[in-house]
C-alpha cells in the first residue's frame, strides 16, 4: 500500500493520463500515438495527432489547476469556519 503522502500525486497522475488518453481517442479514434510516445519511440506525428496530444495535456493541466483551486478554497473556508466557531 502506498503511503498516504503519495496517494494524491498518484491519483493526480492517473487522472491526467486518463484525460490525455480520452482526448486523443475522442479526436483521432486511437491512442496508439500516445502509447508510442510514452514508450520512448521516435515517432513522426501527423498534425491531427500532435494537436490531439497538445489538447489532452492542456485539458489535464486545466483539471489539475481546478482541483488545486477547489482544494485551497475549501481549506480557506474550513479554516475560517473553525476559527469563528471555537
Amino acid at each position: 500500500m502506498l503511503s498516504p503522502s503519495l496517494q494524491p500525486i498518484t491519483i493526480g497522475a492517473a487522472g491526467a493520463g486518463a484525460i490525455l488518453f480520452a482526448v486523443v481517442r475522442a479526436r483521432i479514434g486511437s491512442t496508439a500515438p500516445v502509447r508510442r510516445l510514452l514508450k520512448g519511440d521516435q515517432v513522426e506525428l501527423a498534425g491531427a495527432s500532435r494537436a490531439a496530444i497538445a489538447a489532452g495535456f492542456r485539458l489535464g493541466h486545466v483539471a489539475a489547476v481546478a482541483c488545486t483551486l477547489a482544494g485551497v478554497t475549501i481549506a480557506m473556508f474550513t479554516t475560517r469556519w473553525v476559527r469563528t466557531h471555537e
